[in-house]
C-alpha cells in the first residue's frame, strides 16, 4: 500500500542544524525559516521525530543557561581583560572590572527567591473580625450625618 499525502522536507542532519541554531537562540519561528517550512511543520517533526526534538531541548537548554550565567555575572559584577591599542600602535591587555548591575541583581533575585523578593505580599487576615458589624456601624454613622443619598433610602431596612 501507497503512503499518501506530501514527501516530508525532513533530513536526517536537521537535528545538527536545528542543535545548532537553538545554542545561538533560535525560536521555532527562525527554526520553521531555516528549514523552508511553516512553524506547525516543526512542531510535527517535534513529535515525529524524537531526536529532533531532542535537539531542540538541548539546544534551548544550553542557550537559557548561558544568558543565566550572563545575567548572574552582571548582577554579582566580574574582570575581564581588554586588548587596547596605544598611541604608538602597540597592543596592551588591560584588566577591567564591570561593576554590578542592580537592574540584574532586582530581576534575578525576583525569579530565584520570588518569595523574599517579590513586591506583592500576601497578607491574610484570620479569624472573625465581625466585618459586618463594621460595616453596619459605618453605614449607621453615615445615615445619620446624612452622607447617603435621599432620605427614602435606609439601607439598614430589611427588605424581605
Amino acid at each position: 500500500m501507497k503512503k499518501t499525502g506530501r514527501n516530508s522536507k525532513y533530513e536526517e542532519h536537521f537535528p545538527e542544524m536545528a542543535l545548532a541554531a537553538c545554542r545561538k537562540g533560535a525560536t521555532d519561528e527562525n527554526l520553521a525559516e531555516l528549514f523552508g517550512v511553516d512553524r506547525a511543520t516543526i512542531n510535527r517533526w517535534k513529535l515525529r521525530y524524537s531526536n529532533f526534538c531532542d535537539a531542540l531541548k538541548n539546544g534551548k537548554s544550553r542557550a537559557v543557561g548561558e544568558v543565566e550565567n550572563a545575567l548572574f555575572k552582571s548582577a554579582i559584577g566580574f574582570q575581564y581583560t581588554e586588548d587596547v591599542v596605544t598611541k604608538s600602535g602597540e597592543v596592551v591587555t588591560l584588566q577591567k572590572y564591570s561593576y554590578p548591575v542592580v537592574t540584574a541583581q532586582i530581576f534575578y533575585l525576583k525569579n530565584r527567591a520570588s518569595k523574599e523578593w517579590n513586591d506583592r505580599k500576601e497578607v491574610g487576615i484570620e479569624g472573625d473580625i465581625g466585618l459586618t458589624a463594621v460595616i453596619m456601624q459605618v453605614m449607621l454613622e453615615m445615615e445619620a450625618s446624612g452622607e447617603l443619598p435621599g432620605k427614602d433610602s435606609n439601607l439598614l431596612e430589611n427588605k424581605g
